[in-house]
């Protein structure tokens, strides 16, 4: 099963989540001496050496991140191993299935074959590309095996690393039998409606949305028969 682990990271994830491994590394020093208090490796610096130390500290734990995410393909590790951390987004989801169906280039339901990731050249969260075998189209003229972009990836993180993916948007995983709600980008890649782009299909038949989808009780429990009666109405 995989773990969940929520962080507020509003500065890039690689430099969040260096300085928690100096904190906690930092915390059980400490840990012995409840008077000791954690030093604050600012203090004293001028606005100019701040913002090169905070460019460094970032830069390092960016190297940090692009390298487990390099080893961890390398292995092929699994996915499923990872404990996940939920980076928090302000991007406000559709509220019905009737306005994600409308903004929905593509309604599909299928099986991710394959994913693989790259480092994010701006420094943040890993770059996930999702190929996607297409069972059954609902909406849009696609068919066959479709690319999807997601952002999110293996990171560095304590001993084992852990798989960092937004809260609106979890990270699909090989093996996923899903239904997604996709959109084209400024570029024309389809990536997932945030926070309603992603509902997972049970052995019953039957849909599991994600718990950011404002209109998850609409559709949660029904067959894909029924889901596509239910967006062709436009509930």
């Amino acid at each position: 099963m995989r773990t969940k682990r929520r962080s507020r990271l509003i500065l890039a994830l690689c430099a969040a989540a260096l300085f928690g491994g100096v904190i906690v590394a930092q915390a059980s020093l400490n840990s012995g001496n409840p008077k000791q208090n954690l030093t604050n490796p600012e203090a004293g610096m001028t606005e100019a050496q701040r913002q090169a130390y905070q460019q460094a500290v970032q830069q390092q734990a960016q190297d940090a991140n692009n390298k487990f995410l390099l080893d961890f393909q390398a292995k092929h590790g699994n996915l499923r191993s990872l404990p996940i951390i939920k980076v928090e987004t302000f991007a406000a989801p559709p509220l019905s299935l009737g306005a994600a169906s409308s903004s929905s280039t593509a309604i599909v339901v299928g099986t991710v074959s394959a994913v693989s990731f790259a480092a994010n050249p701006s420094g943040g969260m890993p770059l996930a590309t999702v190929t996607f075998a297409v069972e059954r189209t609902i909406k849009g003229a696609v068919s066959g095996t479709l690319t999807v972009r997601q952002l999110g990836g293996p990171v560095a993180q304590g001993s084992t690393g852990a798989l960092a993916e937004f809260d609106t948007d979890r990270l699909l995983i090989p093996g996923d039998h899903v239904l997604l709600m996709l959109t084209r980008d400024s570029r024309g890649m389809l990536r997932t409606e945030p926070g309603a782009g992603i509902s997972s299909i049970d052995a019953k038949g039957r849909l599991v949305p994600e718990n950011s989808n404002a209109f998850g009780a609409t559709i949660r429990g029904h067959t894909v028969d029924e889901f596509a009666g239910l967006a062709a109405v436009g509930t």
